[in-house]
């Protein structure tokens, strides 16, 4: 079974000294806080870009990845939230860590991702058409009628993007 990093103590709510080991005596109050979250920022990335990267996604099939990113979201929703769309800013570039993100994402429900579903807009115009099909497939898995005023306004490009981004307007359409 897989389990978290020691170091994702400190996506819990209660930032105290203790939950990190520090070099750095002066910090306090809020800079020692501040200080933390990086701490969390960052080691949340190396493990999350180091499952993109390891995990086998076969669609339906859950990995490593989504086993994390479920774990991070019971310790701590609101910086699980933050540190995704972070990620994906930080990653935008790079297709195979974004589609992988994608792919991460989309099987979690639409309530919990919100926050962050104007990242997955950002893919919808990214040059790679397989994240711009990815970015789609979330949209689909989410099933959530709130995508449809973004889905009919953006154009995809490629006729084969456009019809498949037409059949999940439709199926969004047509769900209860």
């Amino acid at each position: 079974m897989f389990e978290l990093n020691y170091s994702y103590q400190v996506l819990a709510e209660d930032f105290s000294p203790n939950t990190l080991e520090l070099n750095s005596s002066e910090l306090t109050g809020s800079a020692l806080i501040t200080y933390n979250r990086e701490i969390a920022k960052d080691s949340f990335f190396k493990e999350f870009s180091f499952l993109l990267m390891q995990s086998d996604f076969d669609y339906g099939m859950k990995n490593e990845a989504d086993n994390f990113i479920e774990k991070c979201l019971n310790m701590s929703e609101e910086y699980t939230l933050l540190y995704l769309s972070a990620f994906a800013v930080e990653y935008f570039d790079k297709e195979k860590y974004i589609n992988n993100f994608l792919r991460v994402i989309a099987h979690f429900d639409y309530s919990i991702m919100k926050p962050i579903s104007l990242n997955v807009v950002a893919c919808l115009s990214h040059k790679s058409d397989s994240v711009k099909e990815n970015a789609i497939r979330v949209y689909e898995n989410w099933n959530s009628k709130e995508a449809l005023p973004i889905l009919k306004s953006i154009d995809v490009g490629a006729d084969w993007l456009e019809e498949y981004l037409n059949d999940v307007i439709s199926e969004l359409e047509d769900a209860e």
